[in-house]
């Protein structure tokens, strides 16, 4: 505790925190890195780690399931996610929900499967969370799918973002994350 006049005492497996002037605050670390933060005003700050990236144009995505790494970033509060390798890493070992979005560009093409989802530490199939197809038609049409998924995480687990396409086709960026994006955070 920290502040004029603050106190704490143990009473078995409990800790209490006061202050009497001042504001106080109990900092709680994890290998060095703030995880908590609670304060005299009763807020608490956690360390919440938490991204979302995009690509930040459009792209030709290959057939067949394909790792894909985007280079936009709307945030990302501790830098977990590396644009260069496509892995988010995890700070710290909890449950982490990710959501997943992957728009195409209208045509006429038909796409008899759309996928995107997370492989969890390069290894076993990825998780495809939901499922799509686009029809063959005379008009353009646009094609979309979405998955999310909660996953436990142990600290230093990555995944990795993954798309399944029937054929190549454009993929939609830009746009600040609107149309195809990667985003996740840490639920517990």
């Amino acid at each position: 505790a920290v502040g004029t006049g603050a106190f704490y005492g143990i009473n078995g497996d409990t800790i209490y925190l006061g202050g009497h002037t001042g504001t106080a605050v109990f900092n709680h670390y994890v290998n060095g890195s703030l995880q908590l933060q609670l304060r005299a005003n009763g807020n608490t700050q956690p360390n919440q780690p938490s991204f979302f990236c995009y690509p930040s144009v459009s792209f030709n995505g290959s057939s067949g399931s394909n790792k894909y790494t985007f280079d936009g970033e709307a945030h990302d509060s501790n830098n977990e996610y590396n644009h260069v390798t496509g892995k988010f890493t995890a700070p710290t070992a909890g449950r982490y929900m990710f959501l997943c979005d992957l728009s195409l560009q209208s045509s006429t093409t038909e796409m008899t499967y759309i996928g995107i989802g997370v492989r969890k530490n390069g290894s076993g199939s990825p998780y495809y969370g939901g499922w799509s197809q686009k029809p063959s038609t005379t008009n353009t049409h646009y094609g979309q799918t979405s998955s999310s998924i909660i996953m436990y995480l142990a600290q230093g687990d990555y995944v990795e973002l993954y798309m399944e396409l029937s054929s190549t086709h454009l993929i939609l960026g830009g746009n600040s994350g609107a149309y195809t994006r990667f985003c996740g955070q840490l639920l517990s």
